[in-house]
């Protein structure tokens, strides 16, 4: 199951364990004493007061519970109507959509980095309406970005046409269902996990993430062959050797130090099956060919926190190497470049993965690293760039960016 649970919510009537009851002196002679038993008697009307922690902790855990519901929901609605070429065919509607709700996002962000307003705040509160439908947009376009990833780079039909036959030819004559260890956080996770577990039915999805849920008792939410374990660090995989017949591996360039990806590689190398496949998608910290001096910055500025960091900001230069190392033989790898400004359904839909990529690592650095000066200039860039894409303007300064898929075999 993807969440590991305990206490409910709502579930049950009998008072839980962490609930206690104030307690109280035992004798009371003297005024202050008395003054507590009357506190006491006033206290032991209410009902027991639960830890602040633990109700906070259980609120969180009942949002993302309800919120798993509709973005299941969502996704399953979606995906009963998709065809192949939707991410080509509604390239240009899907990218301004996207750009609108880019533009929510970085305005939000920038909002947070300044001095909080005291009294009613009629924008804040609308905001907050609003929000139902703001996290409904980003779980359909989190939707449309796998869908356009995919089209592009053919890595649904790699895994359907080769992986998949390999597995079911030669192990066991097809009796096995294959296990795939897959690897995500929280802005590449969940509704990519299920969107694979829902591609490879039969097949079982181990979802590995760093992030650890809060415990609960709610019911399974998406695909009912994914189930989640809850890991510190990938130098131990708590699996035995040979157990995996595929590693999906899309977000490790978020993740992993530099001095991390080759203890990290060995391991999963390590359980799986021998001529089996690990896929990763790497995306360099970068852009090519970027003659806007705004854009240009923000990608210098996210060089210099990604090296204070300990993270490598050009992962798919040093890959084969570390795949080398790590013992994977048999590398295969394409890349693809993500040009940016070209006025066409194939030029938005190639916008469209790098604008997603791009987001991604706005997100991972912008609360903690870059103050309220370079959120401004990054968010007034954009805003120039989301509108001059959207007016049918061919926008040429602000280059490219490109991803990289990788296979690698465990011989």
């Amino acid at each position: 199951m993807y969440f590991k649970y305990s206490a409910a919510l709502e579930h049950s009537r009998e008072t839980p364990q962490h609930l206690k009851q104030i307690p109280g002196p035992k004798s009371f002679n003297s005024k202050k004493d008395r003054n507590n038993k009357r506190q006491v008697h006033f206290n032991s009307k209410r009902k027991p007061v639960q830890n602040p922690i633990v109700q906070a902790q259980n609120t969180n855990t009942y949002d993302r519970y309800k919120k798993d519901q509709k973005t299941w929901a969502l996704i399953q609605r979606v995906r009963q109507s998709n065809k192949y070429d939707d991410p080509l065919t509604y390239a240009n509607e899907r990218l301004s959509s996207f750009f609108d709700t880019y533009d929510v996002i970085l305005r939000r962000t920038t909002e947070k980095k300044k001095p909080k307003r005291h009294g009613i705040d009629l924008p804040l509160i609308k905001q907050a309406h609003d929000e139902v439908e703001l996290n409904e947009l980003i779980d359909l376009i989190g939707h449309w970005s796998l869908s356009a990833l995919k089209m592009i780079s053919g890595v649904e039909g790699f895994l359907t046409n080769k992986v998949l036959l390999e597995h079911f030819n030669y192990e066991h004559s097809g009796k096995e269902r294959m296990r795939v260890f897959n690897i995500q956080e929280e802005f590449f996770g969940q509704q990519w996990s299920w969107e694979l577990a829902a591609d490879i039915p039969d097949s079982d999805i181990y979802d590995f993430t760093f992030k650890k849920e809060l415990e609960s008792n709610f019911p399974h939410v998406g695909p009912t062959n994914i189930s989640a374990v809850h890991v510190d660090t990938l130098e131990f995989i708590p699996y035995p050797d040979d157990y995996f017949s595929l590693s999906i591996c899309y977000d490790l360039w978020l993740q992993l130090k530099s001095n991390d990806w080759v203890p990290a590689l060995k391991e999963i190398r390590r359980i799986l099956k021998p001529n089996c496949y690990i896929h990763l998608f790497l995306y360099d910290f970068d852009i090519l060919n970027c003659s806007n001096p705004e854009y240009s910055n923000f990608f210098k500025r996210v060089h210099r926190i990604l090296q204070k960091l300990g993270i490598d900001p050009w992962p798919s230069k040093h890959i084969h190497q570390r795949l080398r190392d790590a013992g994977f033989q048999n590398i295969s790898y394409s890349f693809i470049s993500l040009r940016k400004g070209i006025n066409t359904n194939m030029g938005h839909l190639l916008d469209f993965v790098q604008s997603y990529l791009e987001l991604i690592i706005f997100d991972k650095i912008s609360n903690f690293h870059m103050d309220e000066n370079d959120l401004k200039e990054f968010r007034d860039v954009k805003k120039f760039y989301h509108d001059a894409v959207k007016s049918g303007e061919m926008v040429t300064d602000f280059g490219s960016g490109y991803c990289m898929s990788v296979f690698a075999k465990k011989v």
